[in-house]
């Protein structure tokens, strides 16, 4: 008695295990993860940032939304064994802004504002779902061989 043995599937898988064990395309895996989950953190302190009410400077109008539109993601870098994207606002007082900062009247603290934490608080509710993100990504990238 003969028979036939189909190995397409199989050799499908080894090719596969091929592309994914070569180191560029996991790095190029890992800097795709680490770019998207920069990008929805960058995404919710975009929508976080409150815009200013419009204003007057000495007669001058002063539009609000230079704090909203200022913020800016730098590419995923691997450094070491660390990956990483930088997320910022180059705004002069956008520090102030995201942590709080105090009220001052003659040289005296009066007050203190508190902060937005747009980007902390966005940053802490991306990393709850890091675990669930690179499982999906992970599998994909095993059974694909690619994102």
């Amino acid at each position: 008695m003969a028979g036939r043995v189909d190995f397409s599937e199989f050799t499908g898988w080894l090719e596969n295990m091929d592309r994914i064990s070569d180191p560029k395309a996991t790095e190029a895996f890992m800097l795709s993860c680490v770019d998207r989950l920069g990008s929805q953190v960058l995404r919710r302190a975009i929508d976080r940032t409150q815009v200013g009410k419009d204003r007057r400077v000495r007669g001058v109008p002063i539009e609000g939304g230079t704090l909203k539109g200022n913020w800016q993601q730098k590419p995923a870098r691997h450094t070491g064994t660390v990956y990483k994207s930088v997320i910022f606002n180059n705004t002069p007082y956008a520090i102030f802004v995201e942590k709080g900062h105090r009220i001052v009247r003659g040289g005296r603290t009066i007050g203190w504002v508190p902060g937005q934490f747009m980007l902390e608080s966005s940053l802490k509710e991306v990393e709850a779902t890091i675990p669930t993100y690179l499982d999906r990504r992970l599998q994909r990238f095993i059974e694909e061989g690619w994102m």
